[in-house]
């Protein structure tokens, strides 16, 4: 029997553990989407600090190069402002490194915007990643973002299909019409969430594995006049965040990359790609790259960046 020909207490009996059960498939397929799984190999999880995070988002790589730039003493913390030191970058200095040194030194903008100077090396980083199965290539993103919402989407149809025939037949709807305004925004704003992640559900296991394996980087980086290279410091910060880091040494910089929170974006969270967060930050700069010092004009900006029967 056509389930839309069934009178409207039926069809909701039916139709809402329908809808339930739609909307559970289509967070399994999501999941199921992120390809490859498994354990990765131990070469696979030789990776320097930017590679690291990259799998958490353009957020970690811009605060991880502002870390190791401050470590390396070519940036410093001023009044809760950034400003370059003379120098210039470090002569190995990798391409996420100079344009986080470059932003800071030449933009005069009233918000400037790590993330998205980052954004703009973030494919050569990604790139190696993706080969060892530990981010989603663009294809299979953009399949984590849209199957699963189809899915989900055939079930509402069938449910404004019911709705759309109670209305021609002058039947009462009200009850229907609430499940559906419910569950529409609800059902695809999850989902859209959910597809924020880049990783491969391999990647979320490497990222775990790295955790346990730098896990005594992590305390050294809390102790208290712990002294770490730039190197270190860069891994610790991108794997667990700026607020990892000694407040003696780092308090006022996680201030500037993280005003209102002590920690950065991926701080300990599995959300990758980054994606869906802002990048908060304070910059202060010298025009034209000139050191901020000896009376030199600077200039600032801050940048954070139930349910019930109804129907026929």
């Amino acid at each position: 029997m056509n389930p839309l020909d069934w009178s409207g207490p039926d069809f909701l009996v039916a139709y809402v553990p329908f809808l339930v059960l739609a909307y559970v498939a289509a967070r399994m397929f999501q999941t199921a989407l992120r390809q490859p799984g498994g354990t990765p190999q131990p070469f696979e999880l030789d990776l320097d600090p930017y590679q690291v995070a990259a799998l958490q988002g353009s957020d970690a790589v811009a605060h991880t190069a502002v870390v190791a730039l401050v470590q390396d003493k070519r940036l410093r913390v001023d009044s809760g402002l950034l400003f370059v030191e003379q120098g210039g970058p470090p002569p190995k200095a990798r391409p996420v490194e100079r344009a986080v040194y470059d932003l800071v030194s030449n933009d005069t903008s009233a918000h400037p915007d790590l993330r998205a100077a980052v954004e703009t090396r973030m494919d050569t980083l990604e790139q190696p990643l993706q080969r060892k199965g530990l981010l989603l290539s663009p294809e299979q993103a953009r399949q984590v973002r849209w199957l699963p919402v189809l899915l989900f989407t055939v079930a509402l149809g069938l449910g404004a299909l019911k709705l759309g025939l109670a209305l021609s037949r002058d039947r009462p709807v009200g009850f229907l019409l609430l499940l559906l305004i419910v569950a529409m925004p609800l059902g695809y704003a999850t989902l859209l969430y959910g597809a924020v992640q880049k990783r491969t559900r391999r990647g979320d296991v490497a990222l775990e594995m790295l955790r346990e394996k730098h896990q005594p980087l992590k305390m050294t980086a809390s102790a208290e006049g712990a002294e770490l290279n730039s190197g270190h410091v860069a891994m610790a910060v991108a794997l667990f965040g700026v607020g990892s880091l000694a407040s003696t040494g780092f308090g006022d910089l996680r201030n500037v990359l993280a005003p209102q929170r002590g920690a950065l974006a991926g701080d300990g969270s599995g959300s990758g790609g980054g994606s869906g967060s802002s990048s908060c930050s304070t910059v202060s700069s010298c025009g034209g790259g000139s050191s901020c010092s000896g009376g030199s004009s600077c200039s600032g900006g801050s940048s954070c960046g139930g349910c019930g029967g109804g129907g026929d």
